[in-house]
């Protein structure tokens, strides 16, 4: 195999997805995945309670280039993209790549996409109401309450923003969003749950995993 499809993580090599023999099918296949990375609405940034950010390139083993690969992120800076402790290969294109995020099913012990959110719990008749609680979503349907969990705080109100542009795309108007996170409103919520019978330690609890001393 002459051409590889490699995917990056903070610009450095994470693994190689596919391998191919020709330059064309390994850029056919590039250009569909990078396409499809572009649909994505819930993007994965936080990694192992790190920050991170994706890139695919097509890494050729036969074809080479002296000029140093460079991509630039969502704010225009520019950054050398390398393959560490490899000499042999170059790397002919690189460009963004979206890993899609998901939240945990609190109910059922899984992890799901935006997509599969919306399917199962957003398609019922009725307005929704959910909400933002520490690192918790809180769906509430009439007197049903759903709980899903992100990493931090930040990536539920960010999961909550995407969910938004989510639901504009598809024309879904049943929930109404709530980013109020004051003092009154998880208040509300942590006595509101406690009543419908949330462990209350649970609720409290911040962050999925403790964060990292930097």
């Amino acid at each position: 195999m002459n051409y590889f499809v490699i995917l990056f993580k903070n610009r450095k090599k994470k693994r190689i997805i596919k391998k191919f023999v020709t330059e064309q099918k390994a850029f056919l296949f590039f250009n569909k995945m990078i396409k499809k990375s572009n649909e994505i609405f819930f993007t994965k940034r936080v990694e192992h309670t790190k920050d991170c950010g994706f890139e695919l390139g097509v890494v050729s083993a036969i074809k080479k280039h002296d000029l140093p690969t460079y991509i630039k992120d969502e704010l225009g800076r520019s950054f050398k993209v390398s393959i560490e402790g490899d000499s042999d290969n170059s790397i002919l294109e690189i460009k963004s790549y979206y890993v899609e995020e998901k939240i945990y099913d609190v109910a059922e012990k899984q992890k799901i996409t935006i997509t599969e959110f919306t399917n199962k719990y957003l398609k019922e008749g009725g307005l929704k109401i959910l909400s933002v609680l520490n690192h918790k979503i809180v769906l509430q349907n009439d007197t049903n309450f759903n709980l899903f969990s992100l990493k931090n705080e930040s990536e539920s109100v960010r999961f909550t923003d995407s969910l938004a542009k989510y639901l504009s795309h598809i024309n879904n108007k049943s929930v109404m969003i709530i980013n109020d996170t004051s003092s009154q409103q998880k208040k509300y919520l942590y006595e509101l749950l406690n009543e419908n019978g949330f462990d209350t330690a649970i609720l409290y609890r911040k962050f999925t995993t403790q964060p990292r001393l930097k």
